[in-house]
């Protein structure tokens, strides 16, 4: 009798751990066998936007990670990502570099430096050695997780022009130069098909631009420096007796830059571009440095250096070759532009200003719209003017900061 109920007790006893089993601690083991996914957080709107993410890790796998504090050169043997898009032939091949981190239940890695766009990536989820590394039995079928993935380049806005310099719309009919800026790097070898100057009736005015083959762009292709053509501007010289001057004084004319102009990605312009300007006589004075007023910040600020030039300044060459220096000689960093359709110029420092001496430095090679320096005129009759060059590569304003 007595076996009879002991008997009757155990079998009470393993149905009741069978089914504690079936029913709570089976579905466990089987979520925690699924294999792992790993995944790239793909949405632009969320803060962790750019990291690889790991889920169906078992809980206690996690926690025992989180224990062991792996180093760089743990996870370099655990979960290693690569360049390239496939698994290098050498596994000592460096790996991207970053912070790996347990969110909640996942495994995560965010790089260093974020991904580069278009470039294909590989990373490998080694689950022998991760159990190895916890000391824990391996849970799963397979003994690594690989997964490729690239990031692709966010769409960006259609490519435009943001302003031409020089930005008045009255202009000297000696111009020599124009500044086209753009949103995003340009195709070369297109400006002569798409650029063009035209007349009050529409009609195109030729060989306005020197017919150079290397197009004289910034460095990234987001400006393009058109070149009036000098042998027609300069009096006395046989193309400005054929052909006569690119422009004339008193005319309207309209920079046109056509929309079909290719960006260096090989999409269109998002709009054609024009600038309408009227022509007045030829400009043959020389900016003067000496008469220029300087309109000075207060000390403590990060207020511009305003300059009253007194005369139209080259945009571009404002930026080369004016430089200011304090009164031990170590030059002030900042930013040079200009203004009030370039009769101004501006130095917006990158620290305030101290109070003290300060020295402006010119290169005499600065020059106006029409080309003529501080150091000498460009539009001259070379038949009958002899300029002077007899003028120091260097001018200077000394000024102070109270």
């Amino acid at each position: 009798m007595v076996t009879i109920v002991r008997t009757t007790i155990a079998k009470k006893f393993l149905m009741k751990n069978l089914c504690l089993f079936l029913f709570v601690l089976l579905p466990q083991v089987l979520m925690a066998q699924q294999p792992p996914v790993i995944w790239l957080e793909t949405n632009r709107q969320k803060a962790d936007y750019g990291v690889l993410k790991v889920k169906n890790l078992p809980e206690q796998l996690l926690t025992a990670l989180q224990q062991k504090k792996p180093i760089a050169q743990d996870w370099k043997k655990l979960f290693p990502v690569y360049t390239g898009g496939k698994k290098p032939a050498d596994t000592d091949q460096p790996s991207i570099i970053g912070d790996y981190f347990i969110k909640q239940t996942l495994l995560c890695f965010k790089p260093r430096f974020f991904w580069v766009n278009d470039l294909h990536y590989y990373c490998e989820l080694r689950l022998l050695e991760l159990a190895s590394f916890v000391q824990q039995n391996h849970l799963f079928s397979h003994s690594s997780v690989p997964y490729r993935f690239e990031i692709d380049a966010p769409p960006s806005p259609a490519t435009f022009v943001t302003k031409v310099y020089p930005s008045a719309s009255t202009l000297p009919a000696n111009l020599l130069r124009m500044y086209v800026y753009f949103s995003a790097p340009m195709r070369q070898g297109q400006a002569k098909k798409f650029i063009k100057i035209r007349d009050a009736n529409g009609a195109e005015v030729p060989h306005v631009f020197v017919p150079i083959r290397e197009e004289l762009w910034n460095h990234n292709r987001t400006r393009l420096t058109l070149f009036f053509d000098p042998g027609r501007i300069k009096r006395g010289l046989r193309p400005h007796h054929e052909a006569g001057t690119p422009l004339n004084p008193g005319q309207v004319y309209t920079l046109e830059i056509d929309k079909n102009w290719q960006d260096a990605q090989g999409r269109e312009l998002k709009a054609s571009f024009q600038k309408r300007f009227t022509t007045t006589q030829a400009d043959r004075t020389q900016p003067h440095p000496k008469k220029w007023a300087l309109q000075l910040p207060k000390g403590n600020s990060k207020k511009p250096l305003v300059i009253n030039a007194l005369h139209t300044i080259d945009h571009a060459l404002v930026q080369r070759y004016l430089y200011i220096s304090n009164a031990e000689g170590q030059e002030v960093k900042g930013k040079w532009g200009t203004a009030n359709t370039e009769k101004e110029i501006r130095f917006a420092p990158t620290q305030q200003w101290l109070s003290g001496k300060y020295t402006l430095y010119i290169d005499t090679r600065l020059e106006d719209l029409a080309g003529n320096s501080v150091r000498q005129l460009f539009d001259v009759d070379t038949q009958h003017t002899q300029t002077s060059t007899n003028i120091a590569t260097t001018l200077t304003i000394n000024f102070e900061v109270f």
